[in-house]
């Protein structure tokens, strides 16, 4: 059986909001943060990591102005890693 959980990632990130941090772009900051350290925590290559937090970081940019400073730094690192990952040796 399939659940769909975006209800409760909604809850979760409402109640941040309202109770925790009292900002919305906070709120979804200490979400990404919180799942990069999670994968940084499972040894996950930073590879993997930047395929799985990349897209959220776009549509976060889309959605909120306030993400485009952290949107585009963390283009900028991307664009430096993929660089030395396969283009210089």
């Amino acid at each position: 059986m399939f659940l769909n959980e975006t209800g409760t990632i909604g809850v979760i990130v409402s109640y941040a909001t309202i109770h925790i941090t009292g900002s919305l772009f906070i709120s979804l900051l200490l979400l990404i943060v919180t799942m990069m350290a999670f994968m940084m925590l499972l040894r996950i290559p930073i590879e993997f990591e930047a395929i799985l937090i990349l897209p959220t970081i776009l549509v976060l940019m889309a959605y909120m102005s306030e993400f485009l400073l952290f949107g585009g730094l963390l283009l900028i690192y991307l664009a430096i890693l993929i660089t030395r990952m396969f283009f210089i040796k």
